[in-house]
């Protein structure tokens, strides 16, 4: 052991003799004590040995031992014999160590860890050895770091240079840190110009050398980045940055240390990433104390921060905000309210063409006009939804701020209660007449029927949209999204309409809305089993189902991509573009088709279609319902017309009683509404009267009648056993109309409507009693 190694082991010789008072020596071994950054670190373990030791009620001794120069030591031999003295001499209890080189190192250490000596690494690991933990400074992060002060300092791209020793495992890790920051998000700006990184072997003499073979090159690189801080405790860093001001290379440095703050101070560097070299010297003598004492660590890295110093240049670079603008995708939203529209308006001209059609008087034209029109409305929301500011923010009192926002629930709320009131009210009036009590009472059903539905949503609708719009509208506003630029500027922004309350307003819209979309959806339900030539409650049902399942799947997706502008449009406008057109498909198109078989055709011959398509589904419903009802089918289930017809003339009220013990014993299934309905089809459709109107004088002479007499049941529902034939009048000057009276009830079915036989007649327009009938509103005639 030679002169200077007995120095430098002093403060452990001294310690030793103390080693018998408790005295715990911990030993800080940089990778050169002549290098300033080790300087600060040896400082931070002295103070931590004396902090954590009062704390502990203890003696702890820290000593800063290490090689003397850098370039003395580039395989970290001398490291390796300084940690080995330490261990066979028996001078320290615990070594925090800052690996020069990682693969010298992985021997020595896990001898100190077999002695019982616990070793932790700072700054710079040797990660393959069996070391406690690792303090210090995530070098791949450091190295990111580096690479965005770059990008800061210069936001355009260009090219760059990396000066760096590869003997240090911690510097290659700031490298491939840095390479990799460059490749991500603007990284094909950069390109990395031939010969770097550059190694400098440990000498900072070559350093400088390097770094003038990169100036010298035409062009020169936009930046030269020496990953750690040795070139600039150079003398002839200041010579060659005046050298090649003039080129405007941008110098971005690893570490900040006093002369390095300093540089930065005289505008000899653009920018340092700098790590806390004096926190690593107090964490290394807290956690080898924990492992001394055989306590738990917080883990195998521990990691600390990093500090960014840079020149804030006086004219900083553009700044480019991305406002989130729906841009060129508003024309989606503009189409597709077109084509709304044009369908829209295409359905309502076809109803008010083709309103005289019986099989469109029957669907009402004015129940069709108001769900196209509804249809119109709410699908002209998607105008609204369609602008913006184009990144110009409004003023808060701008009224056009306000406009724009609030116009679209007036819009969608408005259009939506139009259309589903009236099909509710459809739906409902249907289920009113199929299940009304008494069999042949005339079921009225007034205008008010549907205008109370409507108006009674609509009114709710408009107070709570008032109420908003006065105390607390919606207001175009532009929000910032997280994230800002190198010298903390706002980067992205999105539009969106916003008030203080939203949800006080929001929420009573939605419960109305939804309680008439659930009604609705219960009443098409309800009358799931209806099968009418002159209903719709089959697309009605459909249509409600298509808005429930469009609201259901894209509510939630609209909270999802709230803070992007584009998504959130793209979503509620084709939410918006499903409901409406669903509505329009399924309520129209149906009505279209059926309609086609009845153009050119006289009133007359347009009734003589209806009534060949009832008899022809009530003779496909007589087979289902005959072999439900016992006593009146043969022995092998099919019916029997002989014995039936036969039946017609025993005694009427024994017939009734046995028809009516015989449904009681049916039990009300699905088969069951299946029979009422086809008897509904069969004895209801096919006894379809016509009422004259002495208000309409140029009815054809020729037009055919039903007659119908209530007076008995034989005459009011015609039997089985007869061919339906229609009554003509020879009473000019008076125009026909529809006349559906309600189904009967399956207890009032007497056996005289379930008879087979057709060959009977219904009874001659002589023979028939006719009576004045009383004039019928509109709205009787027709489901």
């Amino acid at each position: 052991m030679n002169f200077l190694t007995l120095v430098t082991f002093f403060p452990f010789l001294l310690a030793r003799a103390q080693d018998a008072n408790g005295l715990i020596r911990i030993a800080l071994v940089p990778k050169s004590i002549a290098n300033p950054y080790f300087d600060v670190a040896g400082d931070g373990c002295i103070d931590g040995a004396l902090i954590f030791g009062d704390s502990m009620n203890m003696q702890v001794n820290c000593s800063y031992v290490g090689p003397l120069q850098d370039d003395e030591d580039i395989l970290g031999i001398q490291q390796a014999e300084i940690i080995a003295d330490l261990i066979d001499n028996d001078l320290v209890d615990g070594i925090s160590v800052s690996a020069r080189n990682a693969e010298t190192l992985i021997e020595v250490i896990n001898r100190a860890v077999a002695k019982g000596i616990p070793v932790v690494t700072f700054d710079s690991d040797s990660p393959d050895s069996v070391r406690s933990a690792y303090i210090g400074t995530d070098n791949t992060f450091f190295g990111a770091q580096l690479a965005k002060v770059v990008k800061q300092l210069q936001p355009n791209g260009g090219t760059y240079a990396l000066i760096t020793s590869l003997e240090s495992p911690n510097l290659q890790e700031r490298v491939r840190g840095f390479q990799e920051e460059m490749k991500r998000e603007k990284g094909e700006l950069w390109r990395e110009v031939p010969g770097s990184p550059a190694d400098i072997e440990s000498n900072i003499d070559i350093a400088i050398e390097k770094m003038q073979e990169f100036a010298n090159y035409d062009p020169p690189p936009t930046a030269i980045v020496p990953v750690m801080g040795a070139p600039m405790r150079s003398c002839c860093w200041k010579d060659f940055v005046n050298e090649h001001r003039d080129k405007n290379i941008t110098l971005v440095s690893g570490d900040a240390m006093a002369n390095q703050l300093e540089f930065l101070d005289r505008g000899y560097v653009q920018g340092l990433v700098g790590q806390l070299p004096y926190e690593m010297g107090m964490l290394s003598v807290e956690t080898l104390l924990k492992l001394i004492q055989k306590e738990d660590i917080e883990g195998d890295v521990i990691g600390t921060n990093v500090l960014s110093h840079l020149l804030i240049p006086l004219e900083l670079p553009p700044l480019e905000v991305d406002n989130n603008l729906i841009g060129s995708l508003s024309i989606v939203g503009l189409c597709l309210f077109a084509l709304i529209a044009a369908a829209a308006i295409g359905f309502s001209c076809w109803v008010l063409v083709y309103r005289n059609l019986i099989i469109v008087k029957a669907a009402q034209p004015s129940f069709l006009i108001m769900v196209a029109a509804g249809v119109l409305v709410l699908a002209s929301s998607l105008i609204p939804l369609s602008f913006d500011d184009n990144g110009i923010p409004f003023d808060p009192s701008d009224p056009e701020a306000k406009l724009m926002c609030m116009s679209v629930p007036w819009l969608a709320s408005t259009g939506f209660t139009i259309s589903f009131s009236a099909l509710f009210a459809k739906t409902m009036r249907v289920n009113k007449i199929f299940h009304s009590k008494s069999r042949f009472a005339r079921v009225e059903i007034q205008p008010k029927d549907i205008a109370l539905p409507f108006f009674g949503l609509f009114t709710a609708n408009t107070l709570i949209l008032t109420l908003w719009s006065v105390l607390d509208p919606l207001t175009y506003t532009r929000q910032d999204l997280p994230g800002l630029d190198g010298w903390d500027r706002v980067i992205a922004t999105y539009g969106t309409c916003q008030s203080d309350n939203v949800l006080h307003y929001l929420l009573p819209l939605a419960a109305v809305n939804l309680s008439l979309l659930a009604a609705a959806n219960w009443q098409a339900y309800e009358a799931r089993y209806i099968e009418s030539e002159f209903s719709e409650s089959k697309y009605i049902a459909m249509s409600m189902a298509s808005l429930l399942q469009a609201m259901l799947s894209g509510i939630p997706i609209l909270f999802v991509v709230r803070e992007s502008p584009q998504a959130f449009y793209l979503v509620i406008v084709f939410m918006i573009f499903i409901i409406s057109s669903a509505v329009l498909l399924l309520i129209f198109v149906p009505k279209v088709v059926l309609a086609q078989p009845f153009i050119g055709r006289s009133d007359g011959s347009q009734r003589r279609l209806i009534q060949e398509s009832i008899r022809a589904r009530a003779k496909d419903a007589r087979p289902q319902r005959s072999s439900n009802i016992s006593g009146l089918s043969n022995p092998s289930g099919g019916f029997s017309a002989a014995s039936s017809c036969e039946s017609q003339g025993q005694d009427d009220n024994g017939a009734k009683a046995n028809g009516r013990e015989n449904l009681k014993s049916s039990h009300p299934t699905r088969g069951s509404k299946n029979k009422r309905n086809s008897h509904f089809l069969e004895s209801l459709k096919e006894d379809v009267m016509i009422e004259e109107d002495s208000s309409s004088p140029e009815a054809p002479r020729d037009m055919p009648q039903f007659i119908g007499n209530k007076t008995s049941d034989s005459e009011a529902w015609p039997s089985e056993c007869s061919d339906v034939e229609l009554a003509h009048t020879e009473q000019p000057g008076k125009a026909s109309k529809l006349v559906v009276p309600e189904p009967p009830k399956e207890h009032q079915i007497s056996n005289v409507h379930l008879k087979a036989d057709h060959g009977q007649k219904l009874a001659s327009p002589e023979s028939a009693r006719t009576t004045a009938p009383k004039k019928k509103k509109p709205s009787e005639y027709f489901l």
